[in-house]
């Protein structure tokens, strides 16, 4: 945990409220179609003026206010990168969206100064624990599919072409997923909030992001259980988004663990979120209901 002044607690845990309401206010945005760019000007501007306020009193809080909420905003951007790609290469890729993701937290990872946190204690790494997580990741993969959780339509496509290389595409797409989501949750914005706060705060905090950043799949949501389970869908919608926090805060614990016999490392949690996905997209495939 950084070593602030005592006299900073508050402004060591309003770093999280601030990310909160701009990942807010960002999706409100985007849900009611206003134009990012108002956005970005507010974004800047808030943050300009609090930083100025916390650089008097801390330079390392200053940067962790200015890294977390830039971030923010440059996450957003992803359809828009998408778009520029897909215009260049003349083809449309999830595969974009998931590179830009790894390539934004990756840079503000390394612009925080906790790049070297990442990994973790990879040399206490246990290949029984190991399996432990894909199987557990499985577990979770069945308890979205139990929800009807919706994929996303690339993945409905390829898997209704009946392609002969499935397989491949579910691994590799289900790795990349879970790789570049959880250098966003579990190696940028935990690393930074367990230097403001608690580890057990810190995961809660960053689990409450995870959840906040798939409001963006609140309206296909909630058409999708509305149109399919009537009555039951506010059911099914709380309980997606429940599932998805504790899903979260499991991968982060696994991620943070210290132990003397146990060490977390990054492939916990992607090894989990690997499982997940892939046994999410390979019931689908096979038509488990």
């Amino acid at each position: 945990m950084l070593n602030l002044n005592p006299s900073l607690e508050f402004e060591k845990r309003s770093v999280f409220y601030i990310n909160f309401l701009f990942v807010i206010i960002v999706i409100l945005s985007l849900l009611y179609n206003i134009s990012l760019k108002y956005f970005f000007y507010f974004n800047i501007l808030t943050t300009l003026i609090l930083s100025y306020y916390y650089f008097q009193r801390s330079k390392q809080l200053a940067k962790y206010l200015i890294v977390t909420n830039i971030f923010i905003f440059f996450y957003f951007l992803y359809p828009n990168i998408a778009w520029f790609f897909t215009e260049i290469f003349n083809s449309s890729s999830y595969v974009f969206i998931v590179f830009y993701n790894i390539l934004i937290a990756f840079t503000f990872l390394s612009l925080s100064g906790h790049k070297e946190d990442l990994l973790g204690n990879f040399s206490k790494f246990k290949p029984k624990i190991f399996m432990a997580i894909l199987l557990l990741g499985a577990v979770f993969g069945l308890l979205f599919t139990l929800i009807k959780e919706p994929i996303p339509a690339l993945f409905t496509q390829v898997i209704n072409s009946e392609t002969s290389s499935l397989i491949g595409f579910l691994i590799f797409s289900s790795f990349m997923v879970a790789f570049s989501e959880q250098i966003i949750f579990s190696g940028f914005l935990f690393n930074i909030y367990s230097k403001l706060t608690s580890k057990k705060d810190a995961i809660y905090q960053a689990s409450i992001i995870f959840v906040l950043f798939h409001l963006l799949r609140f309206e296909i949501l909630v058409k999708h259980y509305f149109v399919n389970f009537n009555d039951l869908y506010l059911v099914y919608l709380i309980s997606y988004y429940v599932l998805l926090f504790i899903f979260m805060t499991t991968a982060l614990y696994l991620y943070s663990f210290k132990s003397k016999k146990y060490q977390g490392n990054f492939f916990y949690p992607v090894a989990l979120h690997f499982a997940a996905d892939f046994s999410l997209f390979l019931f689908y495939a096979i038509g488990f209901q």
